[in-house]
């Protein structure tokens, strides 16, 4: 094998891998046809205009998409440039709640186990002791849920990409 093929075989072989660890294969209508009634999807066609709405039929060739305003859209693959199922954006909001809620618990179980026949032999005032466990332990398991949902980055997947 000459020089010249092994490098375009080295670069066939690292645009097809690129794209493989992209989740889709440019020409490929594969996921779309797979695609349940209802999904949302935004639609780039190749002449530049854009259809956003819900699917209503997937098919092995084309894809019917229903607009918000209720008109119907009959795609084929032909005439599609990219198809894209957009990813709900997600808040950190529950990744704090339920880091809270582990952390609070965890602490409540350790107040139970280490400070609660402490606080018998003391008497009432060394309540304070287990309510600041309690507290610590929320604290810390909310920063490390919020640490936990941030690093959790969603992005809109892409189901078809029209060869270049």
């Amino acid at each position: 094998m000459s020089k010249r093929k092994k490098i375009i075989s080295l670069l066939a072989a690292l645009f097809i891998s690129t794209q493989l660890w992209a989740g889709v294969i440019p020409g490929r209508w594969d996921k779309v046809a797979r695609v349940r009634e209802g999904t949302v999807l935004n639609v780039l066609l190749k002449d530049g205009s854009q259809v956003d709405g819900r699917a209503v039929q997937a098919g092995s060739t084309a894809l019917t998409v229903m607009t918000p305003d209720g008109a119907r859209h009959e795609l084929r693959q032909d005439e599609v440039r990219r198809i894209v199922r957009p990813v709900p954006e997600d808040t950190v909001k529950n990744g704090v709640t339920w880091g809270l809620v582990a952390g609070a618990a965890t602490g409540l179980v350790v107040t139970l186990a280490v400070w609660a026949p402490w606080m018998q032999n003391e008497g009432s005032g060394a309540g304070g002791i287990g309510f600041a466990t309690v507290g610590v332990c929320g604290g810390i398991g909310a920063l490390v849920g919020f640490a936990a949902d941030s690093a959790i980055r969603t992005s809109d997947e892409i189901l078809f990409e029209a060869l270049p």
